[in-house]
């Protein structure tokens, strides 16, 4: 009774907390969409089998060999540890090796709008708001015990982080936990944002936005990235009392008129690195331009007339699909029955 173990206990869930990548976000890749942040994380391996090798007793590291026995280049733990290195943008030495970390990183949000009160803007602007906003998070879905991992004795599980003792097929130390895949997200949603209204009512937006979806796949031994820029500018305007260029019923009217007109363009990419083949290649993704403008008049409280023109085009960076461009525009009038 006073030596209880448990008997091939079972852990599984999921985890996810708030990080910082926010050292290699700005990174831009190579030519051909190859990354130095991925090559990085290659290179990571050696200093993380050592590291690793360090910490098990049953290990004899040899400072010559560039991965430590059962630390193969393809390890479980040896792969997590370099990735999170690498997208961290950290030394692979001071990596922590703690799989699930106790302490969350904060996100931000601000809003300010304290420009409005300098003379040079107060003269020209009603109001202007800056915003900015970071998050970043890491998550690993379905990750469950492995009850090959440091067998002491028969049916007994040793919950040792360090405590590797099976080997598996390839000769890597079992890792304590199976993971399928490790995800980190990141998004400056908006990097930043102007919201401004003019003295003459014109309200106008400009917005950046920027984020990235980065998946290490264990089964694949496979890192999937997805990158993501974006910028829109929009600008509205309303006319309380816009004089209608026709007579209605021997009358001219002048009712409220309102503008509007947005653009974006967005650039989204999806680039497959694989680990064992350091190969690195583009799957899927395009350039895209959005154009959105509308007029809408209204005739009276129940009657209203809205002229609009839409496009979209799409310049795709696989070989195998065309560029697309799509326009449609055309005058809708509205009526709304009012009991």
């Amino acid at each position: 009774i006073n030596d209880y173990r448990a008997q091939n206990p079972l852990t599984m869930g999921n985890f996810t907390m708030s990080y910082m990548t926010l050292g290699t976000f700005f990174g831009k890749d190579g030519d051909n969409f190859t990354s130095r942040i991925f090559d990085q994380m290659l290179q990571n391996r050696t200093v993380i089998s050592r590291r690793l090798g360090e910490l098990n007793p049953e290990v004899t590291v040899n400072p010559n060999a560039p991965y430590q026995p059962g630390f193969g280049p393809n390890q479980t733990d040896v792969l997590l540890y370099s990735f999170l290195a690498a997208y961290r943008g950290v030394d692979a030495e001071s990596q922590s090796l703690d799989m699930f970390p106790d302490i969350p990183i904060p996100n931000w949000r601000v809003q300010f709008d304290g420009l409005k009160n300098i003379p040079f803007f107060k003269d020209r602007l009603k109001n202007i708001v800056i915003t900015h906003g970071y998050q970043s998070t890491l998550s690993m879905s379905g990750y469950q015990s492995n009850n090959a991992y440091n067998q002491v004795g028969a049916g007994y599980w040793d919950d040792n982080p360090f405590g590797y003792t099976e080997l598996d097929p390839n000769n890597n130390f079992v890792s304590r936990f199976f993971l399928n895949s490790v995800t980190l997200q990141e998004s400056f949603n908006p990097l930043v944002k102007l919201d401004l209204t003019f003295n003459n009512d014109i309200q106008a937006t400009v917005e950046l936005k920027s984020s990235r979806n980065i998946s290490l796949n264990f089964p694949n031994n496979q890192v999937t990235e997805n990158n993501t820029f974006e910028v829109a500018v929009g600008a509205g305007y309303r006319v309380a009392e816009f004089p209608f260029p026709f007579l209605i019923n021997g009358k001219r009217i002048a009712n409220q008129l309102n503008i509007r007109l947005d653009i974006g363009w967005r650039d989204n990419a999806t680039v497959i690195r694989k680990i064992e083949e350091e190969v690195q290649q583009v799957t899927a993704g395009q350039q895209a331009l959005n154009i959105k403008f509308f007029a809408e008049y209204a005739f009276s409280k129940s009657i209203s007339a809205r002229f609009f023109f839409d496009h979209v085009g799409n310049n795709p960076f696989i070989s195998n699909q065309f560029p697309t461009a799509t326009s449609n525009g055309g005058l809708s009038i509205r009526f709304t029955l009012q009991p």
